[in-house]
């Protein structure tokens, strides 16, 4: 074990290093960004598909009333 003036265990835990920004701290960055993006993807995905079923229900909405007005 090191010895240290201030004798403070927990700055020679790794997770102490990676905070410190090494290497591994940077591959954790990495895949925060790209859940992030991942989250932001699924987000957009889900409204666009929302839109879509608005859309297509309206659509058929405006079809049914069509055919009432023939009648």
């Amino acid at each position: 074990m090191f010895t240290t003036c201030c004798d403070d265990i927990r700055v020679f835990t790794p997770s102490a290093f990676t905070k410190q920004g090494g290497r591994s701290n940077e591959l954790g960055l990495e895949k925060k960004k790209k859940r992030k993006r991942d989250r932001e993807r699924k987000k957009k995905e889900k409204k666009e598909k929302k839109r879509r079923r608005r859309k297509e229900t309206s659509r058929k909405a405006s079809q049914r009333k069509g055919l009432l007005d023939l009648v």
